[in-house]
């Protein structure tokens, strides 16, 4: 098995191009020698204001004016840009499964770097209140030079780190990189044995009766449901599923506090393929049967919805989605157009929708309140069928004809 799979090994690395292009061209190579995660960039070669020589796989985090600090990801690494100028980019990259603040500055040494530190800062308050300053640095003195010219050596270039769940190393290696400054390689380091244990949460371990009880003590003061001002009823949806979701939280805090062990199943000679289908289709047959023979609860479901559709009240809590961002393949973190968005609403709130959809449909189909002329979006009435009542004589006057026909229907169709 190979060993940065085994231990979950994220690669990095950093390095300074000096502007040069044979630097870039060299550092492509570097990436897929190396198979590096990430690589931080500073003085890139740039050509119209774009970094060249990466890799189709890997996601450029730097400005669109003269970059000077750059990080070049991995598409499959989830990161999203906080910041991007032209000599500070900061991202959030999910690593060994938690998520990571990454920073690439770029500071001559003949300007001050209180404007840089101030900008990281403002940066990563918004993930925590410590200071920035609270870092260790990570080079050994004992570490090649990480900068080496005929003016003598340096190691001016610096990993920072800070709250690292994951041992990290340094590396300063000698590899050719075309540039005065050499390739810095960063490990980090994760056991397999520090992966969170799931646990899925069963239906059939509720205790009902506290259920019940805490149900009943949020209802106490309310009389007839019928009653309920709007406000009322949205306050308690809210505080009813703020409860829900509070005693989920605390469950899996417990659970992830656990050291349990995996228990070990043992292998029986009985057990055949047969028995393995015959038990998979008894498990579906049974689940089956679970979801449809508790019509108490389900005609309980159906009071309480039909109460909403009578007056006539949506709940604003089903009305929130949550948006979720998709970086689009071979696009930069640069602009809204790159990237795609699902939305994720309540699962009462699509149910709710769906009832008064069916009912407005009813109402409207039944009662021939819509136009014969009305296509799309209808039972029996696609959009294409518009265009068989249009009277077909000779290819002279057809194109007039349907033209007036068209003119005359959207007419006819009810504002």
């Amino acid at each position: 098995m190979d060993s940065k799979a085994q231990q979950h090994l994220i690669i990095g690395g950093h390095i300074n191009l000096g502007n040069a292009r044979a630097a870039m061209a060299q550092l492509q190579d570097s990436i897929r020698n190396l198979d590096l995660d990430y690589i931080s960039l500073n003085e890139p070669y740039s050509f119209n204001n774009q970094i060249t020589c990466i890799p189709l796989n890997y996601t450029i985090a730097a400005s669109l004016e003269s970059p000077k600090a750059a990080i070049v990801i991995k598409s499959t690494l989830n990161a999203q840009i906080v910041i991007c100028y032209k000599e500070v980019v900061i991202i959030q990259a999910t690593l060994n499964n938690q998520e990571t603040i990454l920073v690439s500055a770029y500071c001559p040494p003949n300007k001050n770097l209180d404007a840089t530190l101030l900008i990281i800062r403002n940066a990563i308050s918004k993930f925590t209140n410590r200071p920035i300053l609270d870092l260790a640095v990570e080079n050994s003195p004992e570490s090649l030079p990480t900068y080496s010219s005929s003016r003598g050596d340096s190691w001016i270039d610096l990993l920072l780190t800070r709250n690292l769940a994951s041992e990290i190393t340094l590396e300063v290696t000698d590899h050719i990189s075309n540039s005065d400054h050499n390739l810095l390689i960063i490990r980090h380091l994760s056991n397999v044995s520090q992966c969170p244990n799931t646990r899925r949460l069963s239906i059939n371990k509720i205790n009902w009766i506290k259920l019940k009880t805490t149900l009943h003590h949020i209802l106490k003061d309310q009389t007839d449901p019928d009653l309920f001002p709007a406000s009322v009823i949205n306050s308690l949806i809210q505080q009813l599923q703020d409860t829900i979701f509070t005693a989920i939280s605390k469950l899996k805090d417990n659970t992830n506090s656990r050291n349990s062990k995996p228990q070990k199943k043992k292998n029986a000679i009985w057990w055949t393929r047969e028995l393995e289908i015959k038990r998979s289709k008894t498990r579906a047959l049974r689940r089956l049967f679970q979801k449809e023979r508790d019509t108490c609860i389900r005609a309980k479901k159906k009071k309480s919805l039909k109460k909403l559709v009578r007056k006539g009240y949506f709940p604003a809590t089903w009305k929130a989605t949550r948006v979720i961002l998709i970086e689009k393949k071979g696009k930069t973190f640069d602009h809204p157009s790159h990237f795609r968005t699902i939305c994720i609403l309540p699962t009462w709130g699509k149910i709710l929708d769906k009832i008064i959809t069916e009912r407005l449909t009813f109402h409207l189909e039944s009662s021939n309140l819509l136009s014969d002329n009305q296509f799309g979006f209808r039972r029996n009435h696609p959009s294409y069928k518009k265009y068989s009542r249009f009277s077909y004589k000779s290819p002279r006057n057809n194109i007039s004809q349907m033209a007036s026909q068209l003119s005359q229907m959207e007419k006819d169709q009810p504002a």
